[in-house]
């Protein structure tokens, strides 16, 4: 199976991201990163959460069927102090991902982490908050694993 791998990035409503996405691409799965900023910007892990759940409807209703695969919050030392909101998010699409078959949850806190159980700094670039190309391997080796659960890679 041959795959066109797009990397889209859209600000505007989730709304209109979805229509974006039907009407141009029309996928066979979805990967999608988000929360970060959300949570950054105070809106908290259940406010996100239900932004979060917008999207996924969207998806629903406009692309039944198309699996929604999420990648989780990574750790950074750049946002400690948000750790336990990121993990309780985390946590939260963990527990969605249990109840529907469509969405699956893709969890790369544990391998941002050093051995002290601290983010890696040697995955992220100087800002201590986006990942340089040795957190990308990571990202891309677990998203992969995952994808290939659904789709022959």
């Amino acid at each position: 199976m041959e795959f066109n791998i797009q990397n889209i990035l859209v600000f505007v409503s989730l709304g209109l991201a979805i229509l974006y996405l039907v009407k141009k691409y029309n996928p066979k799965g979805i990967v999608f990163f988000c929360g970060t900023n959300d949570i950054a910007a105070l809106k908290g892990p259940k406010e996100t959460l239900s932004d979060l759940n917008i999207f996924i409807n969207k998806v629903k209703s406009n692309l039944p069927n198309v699996p929604i695969f999420i990648i989780g919050i990574k750790p950074t030392t750049a946002r400690e102090y948000l750790r336990d909101e990121e993990i309780q998010y985390n946590q939260a699409i963990s527990n969605m991902s249990e109840e529907d078959n469509l969405v699956t949850y893709i969890d790369i806190w544990e391998a941002m982490l050093n051995e002290d159980g601290q983010p890696n700094s040697n995955l992220f670039v100087e800002d201590n908050l986006h990942i340089n190309a040795d957190g990308y391997k990571i990202w891309t080796s677990i998203v992969r694993k995952e994808l290939s659960n659904y789709f022959d890679l």
